[in-house]
């Protein structure tokens, strides 16, 4: 019962049904609470902490995805430790607390540097943050280190649009240009779409 109340609460979020999600997720909950189900109230307070995010509600949303890490690191969890940790980096983005979000970044990357999971976008994530804090050369050595990681070919197209975004920022027109016009080959019509406008 308790199961399907979570997903159901998923699906409401899929519908954009945020306050039926969000009640399902506490329901469900409250009967995880009971049998101490730990891994599915980490789910849980990730859910109802990405509901907080997209409410603005930065503060609540910090609250359950701590409680998520702290699960996650308890079950020895890495990948959703990582998880956990991208999201309360992203709340501190969001928030334009920078030394914050740059810790969990770097301890995201850190375990998944050890455990070989998800290391390109948390490199990437880094390069969106040195380039929000207009720490542009620090924002090209993330995004050049995600770009030399990646191996699937249509996601390699979008970090050239990151170099080539950076680049048209750093002033170094024939950089820009010609990571703009490689980001141009990708087979996405948005990709396509963003990387003409800059080279416009």
């Amino acid at each position: 019962y308790a199961k399907t109340l979570f997903y159901h609460g998923r699906v409401m979020l899929e519908l954009d049904k945020e306050e039926e999600a969000l009640k399902s997720f506490l329901a469900a909950k409250d009967i995880y609470e009971r049998n101490q189900n730990l891994k599915m109230l980490a789910l849980i307070a990730e859910e109802i902490g990405m509901i907080n995010r997209k409410q603005d509600l930065y503060d609540d949303a910090l609250t359950n995805f701590r409680e998520a890490l702290t699960t996650y690191k308890q079950l020895k969890d890495s990948l959703s430790v990582i998880s956990a940790s991208l999201n309360i980096a992203r709340v501190y983005l969001f928030k334009s607390e920078w030394d914050s979000c740059s810790l969990y970044y770097n301890n995201a990357l850190e375990i998944a540097v050890q455990n070989y999971l998800s290391e390109i976008t948390i490199l990437h994530e880094l390069g969106i943050l040195y380039r929000s804090m207009q720490n542009l050369p620090e924002a090209e050595r993330y995004f050049l280190a995600a770009y030399e990681k990646e191996t699937d070919e249509e996601k390699k197209y979008m970090e050239c649009l990151s170099l080539g975004y950076l680049y048209m920022q750093m002033g170094q027109t024939e950089n820009a240009r010609k990571y703009l016009k490689m980001s141009a080959n990708s087979s996405k019509a948005y990709t396509q779409i963003s990387a003409y406008d800059c080279l416009y």
